[in-house]
């Protein structure tokens, strides 16, 4: 990707809605075609920017067939909950599948005068700005990560690496005050959490305390460079854990390769940040830096709350109540878990943190015929991907179900987070059973229902209720996951300086080799641009359980298994392994 300061990105201001002025006190005056009208203009202007469209699509068009995705949907819910004052489930848009119905739908809502799912009160409102100066507690998501922290001190699980390739002429002594800047910002780059009277507190500093530290590789051959960054990986991701109580809980590395090539290396604790919260993040550093190099404003969108807020909203609408019925609901749908998968055909036991990957595209052609398949089954391409993973681990089960982690890294429910750095994500559960042994299309249709129903609920995720009803019990073992399958849509913004030459960021793949991982994990890297969308498979897998041998067997299997299901739909999952 280029650099530019009016890229259009993750933490762009939105454009104007045509319902900015909407006055739900007015509804008395009008009537239900006028208001149908209202709504669905809105709805095609926030189709066109999220989706990236030309023009407004077809009301009649299916929103799959549109292109919209699982965490696009998501995207588009909040920002009609938002709009309208009214609380939507999270796959509303699938619920209703194209504008017209979903106009009607919301229609309906607004004449009616009450919250979508009945939820009145701060779920429809959103989290709002705390009183100054109060210690919050944790979000379900950090308390997740603390406390995993608490049982494992000193472990370093919880690292999270992220690595930018810059090509071209860099202004170095930029990125210091942008990060600060950054930090200033988002008060949870500068939290640390201390426990007291049994509970954990946030407690924000006024300064990160971080420094970024520079690294000389610039006379080193190429493999040296590859030992340096081994090295490197090895002692600020595998060996230096952070103390949660003390600041900084990020590290930065700028490091340069040559006069026009660096990388910039980023380790944050996980109670910190998510992967789309650092796509947040740096979309932030190259806008700053653009602005601070030509003496300009940086455009960067007000923040009216701060993650410790969202924390506090989140806890106060967890009652007992809502806590129980959360519980019950994965009681009964996860039901008893699966046997573990008998994947592991070695006895070496090399270290659990110990992980490699192994990366395989499958380029834009490929992925437009998955992404087109997907649109016929009436599904998401991610729903595809989940199908064909259970039927790739179908055989080294107990031939009933498969329980498959997935993280949910976009759990910003209200458009006042879409901005926001934060640890929002959490692993939902899919058990996915196939001990009717279906077909493809069936097994599709089940897939998309476990989905959408882990969308709908990843507030909070079935982990973190346990955490949170047992009062920090240690967790059992078969509540970690033994396979996951991780989506990341990615689309790179480009940015670029006016006055200075071009500058090329690019992400560093593989980072995350090294980092505690499960047994397995399919990383689904979607990349997306105007010249078509690919599909990068990274097959994670823990050393010393599986070896790289199994691991290019697997990925061969899963794009097979991939071709079968778009050549015969009908077929057997029993035919296809």
């Amino acid at each position: 990707m280029s650099i530019s300061n009016n890229s259009h990105a993750g933490a762009q201001q939105l454009p104007p809605s045509v319902a900015s002025d909407f006055d739900k006190m007015k509804l008395w005056d009008m009537d239900a075609e006028d208001i149908h009208k209202i709504v669905l203009a809105e709805l095609e202007a926030q189709l066109i920017d999220i989706l990236k469209l030309p023009e407004a699509p077809n009301p009649e068009n299916n929103f799959i067939e549109s292109g919209l995705e699982s965490l696009q949907a998501l995207m588009l819910r909040n920002r009609l909950s938002d709009r309208f004052g009214c609380t939507l489930p999270g796959t509303v848009a699938f619920q209703h599948p194209n504008p017209h119905a979903l106009a009607g739908y919301l229609t309906k809502c607004l004449m009616e005068d009450r919250p979508a799912m009945g939820n009145i009160g701060s779920w429809a409102t959103g989290p709002g700005p705390m009183p100054p100066g109060q210690h919050q507690l944790l979000s379900p998501a950090q308390y997740e990560s603390w406390f995993h922290q608490r049982q494992n001190p000193g472990s370093c699980r919880a690292n999270m690496p992220f690595g930018l390739r810059l090509l071209g002429p860099l202004d170095t002594e930029l990125l210091q005050p942008c990060l600060d800047e950054i930090a200033r910002r988002h008060a949870i780059l500068r939290t640390r959490y201390l426990e007291r009277e049994d509970q954990v507190w946030q407690v924000q500093e006024s300064k990160s305390n971080m420094a970024l530290q520079r690294l000389d590789w610039s006379n080193r051959t190429m493999a040296e460079r590859r030992q340096a960054m081994q090295d490197w990986m090895r002692a600020q991701i595998q060996e230096r854990p952070f103390d949660l109580s003390k600041l900084p809980l990020w590290r930065t590395y700028l490091v340069q390769i040559r006069e026009t090539e660096h990388y910039l290396l980023f380790v944050f604790h996980h109670i910190q940040i998510d992967r789309i919260s650092f796509h947040l993040l740096q979309d932030e550093l190259w806008r700053l830096y653009a602005a601070f190099k030509e003496n300009k404003t940086p455009p960067l969108p007000s923040l009216p709350i701060q993650y410790s807020d969202y924390a506090a909203w989140q806890r106060r609408m967890l009652t007992p109540e809502r806590l129980m019925e959360k519980q019950t609901y994965w009681n009964q749908l996860l039901g008893h878990p699966p046997a573990s998968l008998r994947l592991s055909k070695t006895e070496d036991k090399m270290p659990a943190a110990f992980s490699k990957t192994i990366t395989r595209p499958l380029g834009r052609t490929r992925t437009r015929e998955l992404e087109n398949f997907s649109r016929q089954q009436g599904n998401t391409l991610f729903t595809t991907l989940v199908t064909a993973f259970s039927i790739l681990l179908y055989p080294y089960s107990n031939r009933q179900s498969v329980l498959i982690g997935a993280p949910m890294s976009n759990k910003r429910t209200h458009r006042r987070l879409e901005n926001l750095i934060g640890h929002f994500s959490g692993k939902a559960s899919l058990h996915i059973r196939f001990s009717d042994k279906p077909n493809v299309v069936t097994l599709l249709q089940r897939a998309q229902r476990m989905v959408e129903d882990a969308f709908m609920r990843q507030n909070v995720t079935h982990m973190q209720l346990q955490l949170l009803s047992n009062e920090g019990e240690p967790c059992a073992p078969n509540q970690s996951f033994q396979v996951v399958i991780n989506f990341i849509p990615v689309s790179p913004p480009p940015i670029t300086s006016h006055s200075t030459p071009l500058l090329k960021v690019q992400y560093l793949k593989n980072m995350g080799d090294g980092v505690s991982a499960p047994e397995l994990t399919l990383v689904v890297m979607y990349e997306q641009s105007e010249n078509g969308n690919r599909l990068n498979l990274g097959w994670r897998y823990r050393v010393g359980s599986l070896k790289a041998e199994q691991i290019h067997q697997l990925s061969e299997r899963f794009e097979s298994i991939l071709k079968d299901m778009q050549r015969n739909p009908e077929e057997h999952i029993d035919k296809l392994v």
